[in-house]
């Protein structure tokens, strides 16, 4: 068992207040996003996409992706976002 294992990924944490918008920082080439909404709820939206969100939700993204705007609802939005090594599966 290997105790001493870690991630190599740049690291952002996010507020948004009350109502707010924000849109997300795609991740770059060589990289996949793994957001994690940490407080609060609210909807995430794209040209052809609209998706209510809550505590401990994921969003997944690959560079190619458009960037989505995220919306707080009535309380501030706290997320973080992991900048990782590619992991989402490309359809070939």
């Amino acid at each position: 068992r290997n105790t001493q294992a870690h991630v190599e990924a740049r690291l952002t944490s996010t507020i948004v207040p009350a109502g707010g918008q924000t849109t997300v920082e795609l991740p770059q080439p060589g990289e996949d996003l793994f957001l994690y909404i940490v407080d609060g709820a609210g909807h995430i939206e794209t040209s052809t996409f609209r998706q209510e969100y809550g505590l401990y939700d994921v969003v997944l993204a690959t560079p190619q992706a458009e960037a989505p705007v995220l919306t707080a609802a009535a309380k501030p939005l706290n997320f973080l976002s992991f900048y990782l090594r590619p992991f989402v599966p490309v359809a070939a």
